[in-house]
């Protein structure tokens, strides 16, 4: 039986002289991928080699890598970086974006662009490496030693990075360091900063492998979920609304009693009456959520300037919808028009409305129950 795990994706969106490539998830190796995706139905990881064949598929002059991830396998993070040194190094332009959390082997990506950026919200971690072996003492020596060489390799990595001094970068890597994007700048890191990132997907404190509870914290606060208008369900909405409305109307209608003297003036001023009180407050209830439809729909479709290309595909989205909210709540106030006029035509006598359930025939100021 396959468990289904949601916790980050991998996504490539290729235009015609760019690439947008997204790591929001855990670096791992091509065998333990293949294994999380056959098993468990977990698709979001990255590995070098699924990261390189994607990349491969690909012929462009620039590449936007966005990462939001809490690291994982330093080889394949560090094999990762070597490949988009050496698309740089054929001419092509590389731009890393950190967004979120860049942490542990992930800080190998991100210091690989040409222009290596965090957003203004966003945290860099380092720390040292980490791992388990089981065996007899040899093996256990013989990986401690292995792994000292890895952490070391890190350590030279960040401090021929930032042009930092070895002994402060591993009292850095000791103690798990949290850096702002400020501090990360500052320090060497990163070259640029960009504004707040809006996050989307919390992280749950059961996958978070960090001591530092406060940077968790910071960073769910920060997370505002997409609000979407959907029409389809707008419309719906408004679709059970009027036949809700239409309903009571009906009912209200149905309710009124025959005057005992046969008065046809009094039975419809009282049939009016009820349809009044009954669409006044259906009317106000229309308007209500006709305003909340519509300021979203202004919401989604105001834009920052100088909007990215995915913003751009929002913004034209949300420009839609909004045309097909305002469509539909023409429509629904031709049905409010049409309900008025019904509602004349029964104040007037021009129309029979039911009473008890039973259709009222009107004529010449005298009636008669059928």
């Amino acid at each position: 039986m396959k468990c289904q795990v949601q916790i980050f994706n991998y996504v490539v969106n290729s235009k015609e002289s760019e690439v947008d490539i997204y790591i929001d998830g855990d670096i791992v190796d091509a065998s333990t991928q293949q294994f999380l995706k056959e098993w468990w139905g977990d698709d979001t990881t990255t590995s070098f080699k699924s990261f390189r064949d994607q990349v491969n598929k690909t012929d462009s002059n620039t590449y936007n890598v966005y990462i939001n991830s809490g690291g994982g396998l330093v080889t394949d993070a560090m094999a990762i970086h070597d490949l988009l040194k050496d698309l740089q190094s054929k001419g092509k332009k590389v731009n890393t974006i950190g967004r979120g959390i860049i942490a542990s082997a992930a800080t190998y990506i991100l210091m690989a662009g040409d222009n290596a950026t965090m957003s203004k919200n966003s945290w860099l971690m380092i720390h040292n490496v980490s791992g388990g072996v089981w065996g007899d003492v040899n093996t256990v020596e013989s990986y401690a030693t292995t792994l000292r060489k890895f952490n070391d390799s890190a350590r030279d990595f960040y401090a021929r990075t930032t042009g930092m001094r070895k002994e402060d970068i591993t009292k850095m890597m000791n103690a798990e360091t949290w850096m702002t994007a400020d501090e990360a700048k500052e320090k060497g890191f990163i070259k640029q900063i960009e504004g707040d990132a809006n996050f989307t997907n919390k992280i749950p404190k059961e996958h978070w492998q960090f001591s530092n509870m406060a940077v968790l914290n910071a960073y769910n606060s920060a997370v505002q979920p997409p609000k979407e208008i959907n029409q389809s369900q707008n419309f719906n909405e408004m679709k059970k609304f009027f036949q809700d409305l239409g309903d009571k109307i009906m009912n209200a209608i149905g309710a009124v009693k025959a005057p005992e003297n046969n008065d046809h003036s009094a039975l419809m001023s009282a049939i009016g009456e009820a349809v009044s009180n009954t669409f006044k407050e259906g009317a106000e209830e229309m308007e209500k959520s006709v305003k909340e439809i519509v300021n979203e729909a202004v919401k989604e479709a105001t834009k920052p300037a100088d909007p990215t290309e995915d913003e751009k595909k929002a913004q034209q989205a949300a420009e839609q919808k909004a045309k097909d909210d305002a469509e539909t709540i023409k429509n629904l106030k031709a049905t409010v028009e049409a309900l008025e006029e019904d509602i004349k035509n029964i104040k007037g006598g021009k129309q029979t409305p039911p009473v008890n359930g039973n259709p009222v025939k009107v004529q010449f100021g005298s009636f008669e129950t059928k």
